[in-house]
């Protein structure tokens, strides 16, 4: 439990359980990760789950509650206000029904990087609702695509009797909120960028920190939902989003109608058909030069299908994209300054 696990190229389908055997179960577990308390880092890896419901895969990665914590012993470094653990993905591709990532947060850290991540259910699931001290934990993504049908993030979290002090702290930079491509099949959603549980943002228990995002709206119908909040009829990001972070902590974003576009948003004949160049940029959008650099935000997507089909990279070009982007972040401090 006290070590680290590190998967490199690791292409990973799974197929859909065969029908009409008299029983489902056993044929797969749950969950295709089951991580302890031991850093983790996937890179260059596709993993592929089902595209339709299996009613026993769960989802690719469960991160429970730490018992080594709660057993009395210490995993951690020794050193204050550091990560118990993190969780690296980078240049990887990850799709299929289900979730993709549960996680219990305390002292722990996930770091996306150049990566397309698109379950058709919940793509973060996120509980800070443990007894024990703060979340006091990070989420960092950086020039990646999340695109699902359902919700990017949700935050489970309990009313606390006071103000956090180690929040959960979003820093999502470059990277791009989508739906994922009409397959011409009706797939029931509400395509919801955050809902969280509690009194996440009355106790700031969970802080953004954003920059040169994209939304690809109207295609996202609820831009923020959690407890006493209002049923809207249209997204407004102004209303939704800006007004319910600090100031000064969602910086130069796109969300107007057409800033976020795909170039074949519809030209896929069913769902697995889906690759990670299905979230190839309109080259007219805003969106795909909107980086730093110049460049598109979101994934390379021509990077991740060229390694999924086994081909070299494409060189110095997609590499000038990602350099200095796998710097992890860094540990909790009670600074509101934003960590870019």
């Amino acid at each position: 439990e006290s070590g680290g696990l590190r998967l490199e190229g690791a292409r990973i389908n799974i197929p859909r359980p065969e029908r009409g055997s008299g029983s489902r179960q056993g044929q797969y577990p749950p969950w295709v990760f089951q991580l302890g308390a031991a850093d983790v880092a996937l890179q260059n890896c596709s993993i592929s789950l089902p595209m339709y419901d299996t009613e026993e895969l769960s989802g690719i990665i469960r991160w429970p509650e730490d018992q080594s914590e709660l057993d009395g012993r210490d995993f951690s470094t020794g050193r204050p206000g550091r990560y118990r653990n993190t969780l690296l993905i980078t240049d990887s591709w990850m799709t299929g029904e289900g979730v993709l990532l549960n996680a219990h947060l305390h002292r722990r850290a996930i770091v996306v990087r150049n990566s397309v991540l698109c379950p058709l259910r919940d793509l973060l699931q996120l509980d800070i609702s443990g007894a024990e001290g703060e979340p006091d934990s990070a989420v960092d993504i950086d020039h990646s695509t999340l695109a699902t049908p359902n919700t990017v993030f949700q935050i489970n979290s309990i009313t606390r009797n006071r103000r956090t002090v180690r929040p959960l702290r979003l820093f999502v930079q470059s990277t791009i909120f989508a739906t994922p491509p009409d397959p011409g099949e009706q797939i029931e959603s509400e395509s919801i960028s955050l809902k969280f549980e509690g009194n996440v943002l009355e106790q700031s228990q969970a802080v953004w920190f954003g920059s040169r995002n994209g939304w690809m709206l109207p295609s996202i119908k609820v831009l923020m939902r959690g407890p006493g909040m209002l049923p809207v009829n249209s997204p407004d990001f102004t209303r939704d989003w800006l007004s319910r972070w600090e100031a000064g902590h969602t910086l130069q974003p796109l969300y107007r109608s057409g800033d976020v576009v795909l170039a074949n948003p519809m030209g896929l004949p069913h769902r697995n058909s889906l690759k990670p160049d299905s979230y190839t940029l309109a080259g007219q959008c805003s969106a795909a030069g909107w980086s730093v650099t110049g460049e598109p935000i979101g994934a390379d997507v021509a990077q991740l299908n060229r390694q999924l089909e086994g081909k070299p990279s494409a060189g110095k070009k997609s590499q000038d994209r990602k350099k200095g982007k796998t710097k992890l972040p860094s540990a909790p401090r009670k600074s509101s300054t934003p960590g870019f």
